[in-house]
């Protein structure tokens, strides 16, 4: 599905549009002038449902230079080794959340907890995980093509989600993965590494950031007044109440 000139979605499963694999987060495909980047990798399972849809966009795997995975919970995750193998790209992760892709940890990632509380995950699911991933650090500025990305990483929904802010088609897109959604609601999972505190304190430095287009890692974008779904959810926070949940 093309959603601007140079921003396509490529994987969306049932906590979205079910583009693909009911597993899959939204996986957003953008086109910089120098080769392709993609957000999230989705959930590397029925992954014949992906492929058709970047086949069908006339796009390839092969002019794919970099992922970056806003968190490495395993819909968002799990399909990056496979994507790595078919286009040799680099793969980005927030430096905290580096090990445990690297060594395919399953009770760190959450996958686990999951699957124990019963989790829609098939019995035959595996977590591949990814050898070769480089850290990024609160801040980090890439620059692919004529494209500029800005990582902002915050605790909160995993140990350390990662927020990629850009400006295409004229718009001041933020890429939100699963830290905020739209009408402010957020995701909130009784594991380890989630912390309210710090995830309110993390949403709050992005919420001046001027932001047209917000795409999250499930549900709904928009391509407009982006930043009043990231001020509701601080707004919330700062009564001191929780933003609703998005399931």
């Amino acid at each position: 599905m093309q959603l601007t000139k140079h921003i396509y979605l490529v994987a969306s499963g049932d906590n979205g549009l079910s583009l693909t694999s009911f597993l899959d987060c939204n996986v957003y495909w953008i086109e910089t002038g120098d080769g392709a980047v993609l957000i999230d990798a989705g959930a590397g399972f029925e992954t014949e449902k992906m492929d058709q849809v970047v086949k069908e966009h006339g796009l390839s795997y092969k002019n794919i230079k970099s992922v970056f995975l806003t968190h490495y919970h395993a819909d968002h995750s799990n399909g990056v080794r496979r994507i790595q193998e078919l286009s040799g790209c680099r793969v980005y992760i927030g430096e905290k959340e580096a090990k445990a892709m690297e060594e395919c940890d399953e009770v760190q990632i959450g996958l686990k907890s999951a699957i124990d509380a019963g989790y829609i995950y098939p019995p035959n699911y595996v977590f591949h995980g990814c050898s070769n991933v480089e850290k990024v650090f609160d801040e980090d500025c890439f620059l692919f093509g004529n494209i500029e990305i800005k990582a902002y990483t915050i605790a909160g929904h995993s140990l350390q989600d990662m927020l990629l802010y850009t400006k295409i088609d004229g718009k001041a897109c933020l890429f939100t993965g699963d830290a905020v959604f739209a009408d402010g609601k957020i995701l909130l999972q009784n594991l380890p590494d989630v912390s309210i505190y710090s995830y309110s304190c993390g949403l709050k430095k992005l919420e001046n950031i001027p932001v047209d287009a917000m795409f999250p890692g499930h549900g709904e974008m928009c391509l407009n007044r982006g930043n009043r779904h990231i001020k509701a959810a601080v707004k919330k926070f700062d009564s001191l109440l929780l933003p609703p949940q998005i399931l």
